[in-house]
């Protein structure tokens, strides 16, 4: 039973080769061979064949891992199947240098090809999304060949990719960190409104999220991000928003009764808290009705909403006067930094080359504190005009929540 898993090689083809090719873990460079080139000249001659056809940019090689049951094949057959399987899938166009490691408890071999064929200077390629799954269903005739086991796909779970572990795991019903965030990514995705608000109610769980070439996601207590893409199709970015914008609950999802608000909070403050609850963005109580369409409209921009609230609660303002005082805090600390800031860029004109680097930093934090202080500027002007509507929204919704009650009351009293 093999499980596979490709990487594209993009850079330091060298180093990659040379780490398949680790005696120590090829019983000293007996597990190891070669098509169309040899261990030891692997990379020169790929090299050699980029030049050649003018394709030394892009991808330089993929990098395919099979990884077998703990105990069920043996190196040397681990071998003889890589090789059967260069010769299924490659054939002999590109070169192509192989290897088994045996220094972990289950076998796992490792094959690197050249993207750019030595023959045509043709670039190895599949469609879209079928690398892996061609490469899969060769692998399985070769374990039914050899007589392995196969992994049989159920349709409803496809390995991208898997380690062997994370998917005997998840036979044998054990959470893994994946099993585990996707169902919470699941009920985040069934209970949101939008792809913001997704993400708000993933890190109110504990979630943290990267973004590098790939949005990358780390569960509470996970050592390591992982990307999201390697937790399956529906959890793909693109696909996360689709999922939220084809909810069917969300044209029936219903608002929520008013919920106590804590002591420490009066005014501006408690009037956001009360607003952010009936978004679902506090923990949830009963349900009653439906959403009003001035609700659902700035549910769409919760995020900012969110942002208003918490400035609210970082700073204590329960009162129009306490946002005005804020305003004019506000102010003054610009005035200030706008002053610095030119005092520095002065600095720096007049200043030795060895202080400059000094002075760009110092001149790169006065601009950042200044962004920063506009930004709360625009958000306080925001809350004084928001804090009115939200109030009469929220009041035009109690009194329709107490009409309901009255008729509801009235329709069983007859």
């Amino acid at each position: 039973m093999a499980v596979n898993k490709l990487k594209i090689i993009r850079s330091r083809l060298d180093s990659r080769i040379a780490y398949i090719l680790n005696p120590d873990k090829t019983d000293g460079g007996l597990l190891t061979g070669g098509v169309q080139c040899t261990p030891f000249t692997a990379y020169a001659d790929m090299q050699e064949t980029k030049k050649r056809f003018g394709k030394t940019d892009g991808r330089l090689a993929y990098h395919l891992i099979q990884s077998y049951k703990e105990g069920e094949i043996t190196a040397a057959d681990a071998m003889k199947m890589s090789e059967r399987f260069i010769e299924k899938h490659l054939g002999d166009a590109y070169e192509t240098v192989y290897s088994v490691h045996e220094d972990h408890a289950h076998i796992h071999l490792h094959i690197i090809w050249n993207t750019v064929s030595y023959r045509n200077g043709m670039k190895y390629h599949a469609g879209n999304g079928q690398y892996l799954d061609k490469i899969r269903r060769q692998s399985d005739e070769l374990c039914r060949e050899f007589g392995y086991s196969v992994i049989e796909n159920d349709g409803k779970h496809p390995m991208k990719g898997q380690h062997y572990a994370a998917w005997k795991a998840e036979q044998e019903g054990k959470d893994t960190w994946r099993t585990i965030i996707r169902r919470d990514m699941d009920n985040v995705i069934a209970e949101s409104f939008n792809y913001a608000h997704f993400l708000h109610c993933m890190e109110r769980r504990g979630y943290e999220f990267k973004q590098g070439k790939h949005l990358a996601v780390r569960a509470p207590r996970q050592e390591r991000f992982i990307r999201l893409k390697s937790l399956g199709d529906g959890y793909f970015v693109e696909n996360i928003r689709n999922r939220i914008e084809r909810n069917e609950e969300l044209t029936r999802r219903k608002t929520f009764l008013p919920k106590p608000v804590p002591k420490y909070m009066t005014g501006i403050r408690a009037l956001y808290w009360q607003y952010l609850y009936r978004m679902g963005m506090v923990r949830k109580g009963q349900y009653s009705g439906k959403p009003s369409g001035a609700l659902y409209a700035d549910i769409l921009k919760f995020d900012r909403i969110v942002a208003e609230f918490k400035l609210l609660d970082r700073e204590k303002i329960g009162t129009m006067e306490q946002l005005r005082e804020f305003n004019v805090l506000l102010e003054d600390k610009m005035k200030t930094l706008t002053v610095e800031k030119q005092q520095l860029h002065l600095q720096q004109k007049l200043a030795p080359d060895e202080e400059q680097t000094n002075i760009s930093a110092r001149v790169a934090d006065a601009k950042a504190k200044l962004c920063q202080i506009k930004k709360e500027l625009r958000m306080v002007n925001t809350i004084g005009e928001r804090s009115v509507c939200v109030a009469e929204l929220i009041t035009g919704i109690e009194k329709n929540e107490l009409k309901r009650e009255e008729r509801t009351r009235e329709r069983r009293e007859r």
